[in-house]
């Protein structure tokens, strides 16, 4: 049992883009099981391509950071652009294969959707692989929005970008009390404090996720005091390694994964964890670390 207590703050709605680009390969791609360190990697590489007239020059050296979106995009505390790598297991995608990724673009990011898509296009005819050899490609196939429940259009390799964009949206809060909600983390998750990743609970959760909205100045509201009882809890630590070509060599890491369940007054903290579905959380956000669902 956690008992949690919050300053009460002011609300400020949560409006965001949610986009899926579907894939085909086009020549066999070799990559590690967990995709996200190098999907994000590569993406962010062609984003620079795209937007920047200086591909070899520092940004904190250019004379064009005040101006420029690349660094916007990608900045490390408000993540406006947030990757849902592929989820697909296989290290191997053979031609043909079809697979998607997820984005949530915050709407500072959105009126850069024309450089999201030329670098979604770019980063499959580069290629991509494991330790960045034996790239292999792929194509854009579609890009879609989420509304009312369903995917519609955006983008085709046929047709190119619709005339129509989406307007931002915000997450629907349920209309019954909630006393149970299972938490599934999706992606590892990695919550540290004064550098040392720390136990998984409730309390920290929310703490990690009050740190995400501090982090893009939203804010919600909470209960000054709430009792939260673990019912459930299946997690695991999940390690995984990448390769670094700053340090030359493989880097290993590990996050938390599997369910658990919380039973208690809930509701109140929905909007909160809303967010944190949405932002994700912890550490590694950019590497697509720290994404996980709700159930209730």
């Amino acid at each position: 049992m956690y008992l949690v207590h919050f300053k009460t703050m002011s609300i400020l709605p949560l409006l965001h883009h949610r986009l899926r680009a579907e894939f085909v390969v086009e020549t066999d791609l070799n990559l590690p099981e967990f995709k996200g360190i190098i999907w994000n990697r590569v993406f962010n590489q062609n984003l620079k391509q795209v937007i920047c007239p200086f591909h070899h020059k520092r940004c904190q050296d250019c004379f064009l950071l005040s101006r420029c979106d690349y660094p916007k995009l990608l900045n490390n505390n408000t993540n406006p652009v947030l990757i849902k790598p592929p989820l697909i297991k296989d290290k191997k995608l053979e031609r043909g294969k079809l697979f998607s990724a997820d984005f949530i673009l915050l709407p500072a990011a959105f009126k850069s959707l024309a450089y999201l898509l030329l670098a979604l296009q770019r980063m499959g005819k580069i290629g991509i692989g494991e330790n960045f050899q034996e790239l292999g490609q792929f194509n854009l196939r579609h890009l879609s929005y989420w509304k009312n429940g369903n995917w519609q259009l955006l983008f085709t390799d046929e047709q190119g970008l619709f005339d129509h964009l989406p307007e931002a949206f915000l997450p629907q809060l349920p209309s019954s009390p909630i006393t149970q909600l299972t938490i599934h983390l999706v992606t590892p998750l990695r919550l540290k404090h004064q550098g040392n990743v720390y136990q998984f609970s409730f309390n920290e959760f929310i703490h990690a996720i009050e740190q995400r909205i501090f982090n893009i100045k939203m804010v919600f509201p909470l209960p000054s005091k709430s009792r939260i009882n673990t019912t459930v809890e299946e997690l695991r630590w999940q390690k995984f390694s990448y390769y670094s070509s700053y340090q030359g060599c493989e880097i290993s890491q590990g996050g938390l994964m599997g369910t658990v369940t919380w039973q208690g007054d809930l509701t109140p903290y929905l909007p909160w964890l809303q967010a944190g579905e949405l932002l994700q959380i912890g550490h590694l956000i950019k590497f697509g670390l720290g994404w996980f669902e709700l159930e209730f």
